[in-house]
């Protein structure tokens, strides 16, 4: 049998003895040239795939991560009807206090509970409704609370001409609606609280506090 070197050597003979020497010098050249830019082309294609590869890899690592980091905002309008009662006076000023809890994670935010993590206030207002009894009974001085935040204070404030009038009170100090929205966002519910002196000689005086917040917050996972 022949050797795998000996043969190649034959058929080099047999080919520069058909071809001529120089022809087929030529022509292996060529074939190595190929040979050279064919492998060069397929490491090209390679390393570009590999380069595919892994900016497609790092695009699904981004897209991943911002859609996990997805801020949700969801809006709730919150109106609450607090009711309060004034027991008749005598012929002085009486002291009062009067609390009631609020809870803001109904209606839209009933879904989110423990799940706020950044609270706006966007709008804030109170009125004095469905009012019953002496309509000449006055709060001689008062303040309106949420959590320890004065949102308002009233003085010689007769409430029938107000719920008569249909009258609304709007809130409009940004510091004190970032602390209100701040206490939201830690807790599930606040403190509304009517305390003063009144005067209501004729008769108790019945009504309802109506409150009414619109807010914006962002959810967290």
């Amino acid at each position: 049998m022949f050797s795998r070197e000996r043969t190649s050597g034959a058929c080099v003979q047999v080919c520069e003895a058909s071809f001529g020497s120089e022809v087929w010098g030529s022509l292996v050249r060529k074939i190595r040239k190929n040979s050279r830019k064919t492998y060069s082309e397929v490491t090209t294609i390679n390393a570009m795939k590999r380069i595919l590869y892994v900016c497609v890899s790092f695009f699904i690592l981004v897209s991943c991560e911002t859609i996990e980091n997805i801020e949700l905002k969801v809006e709730n309008n919150l109106t609450e009807r607090i009711p309060v009662r004034i027991s008749q006076t005598a012929n002085m000023e009486e002291s009062f206090d009067f609390t009631n809890t609020l809870d803001i994670h109904s209606g839209d935010f009933s879904q989110f509970e423990n799940k706020i993590a950044e609270l706006t206030i966007m709008h804030l207002s109170y009125a004095f409704i469905d009012f019953t009894g002496d309509t000449n009974g006055s709060i001689t001085s008062g303040v309106l609370e949420i959590d320890d935040v004065v949102i308002a204070e009233k003085t010689d404030f007769n409430v029938s001409t107000a719920a008569a009038a249909g009258t609304v009170f709007h809130v409009t100090d940004v510091e004190k609606l970032q602390r209100i929205a701040s206490i939201f966002t830690g807790d599930i519910d606040a403190v509304v609280r009517l305390k003063g002196a009144v005067l209501s000689e004729r008769d108790a005086m019945d009504f309802k506090i109506e409150l009414r917040l619109d807010m914006i917050a962002t959810m967290k996972e």
